[in-house]
């Protein structure tokens, strides 16, 4: 049978069925069925030059739970503009032979990160990168914040608004 209900307001209509869906669990009806699952931001310590990941589960060293995936760049964002880590997607194993000198990936060449994979910053350069990094994820998140707060106070004295409110986001997400 079908049966309806005269609600006083489109938001109350949108509430009811929401809620009937939850009560009911319609067999085709897939809104709202699934629930959210969270990110993680992790920096990789099964690699040898440590890099920042998203993900669903955490990790020895990570931020979350996230409820988006879009908060999660944001913080991968505000510690790339903080913090020299690599933006690189590629995975270094521990038996990974690193070139001597080769061309830089595209932060390295602009100098906004490290690049260890090119050889242009040592493994042990990297590593005090890395564990700065984590130091940032765990104790002490003013090593982002401050740098970040820096920044949009020097791009909204520059009058770049868009921009120091860009910053201002990724400050909000990694807070």
């Amino acid at each position: 049978a079908i049966t309806w209900e005269v609600c006083d307001s489109v938001l109350a209509a949108e509430l009811l069925e929401l809620r009937l869906i939850q009560r009911h669990q319609p067999r085709f009806n897939h809104r709202n069925r699934r629930p959210a699952t969270p990110h993680f931001v992790r920096l990789s310590t099964d690699e040898r030059l440590p890099r920042l990941t998203i993900g669903r589960t955490p990790g020895p060293l990570s931020i979350g739970p996230l409820t988006t995936r879009r908060q999660a760049e944001l913080v991968v964002e505000a510690i790339q503009t903080a913090l020299p880590v690599r933006r690189c997607a590629t995975r270094v194993g521990p038996r990974a032979v690193l070139p001597v000198v080769a061309t830089p990936c595209t932060s390295g060449q602009l100098g906004t990160g490290a690049c260890p994979c090119s050889g242009a910053t040592s493994e042990v350069d990297y590593a005090r990168i890395a564990a700065t990094t984590a130091r940032a994820m765990t104790t002490d998140p003013q090593m982002v914040l401050d740098p970040l707060a820096e920044r949009m106070r020097t791009m909204a004295a520059s009058e770049r608004f868009e921009e120091a409110a860009t910053v201002r986001d990724r400050a909000g997400a990694f807070a």
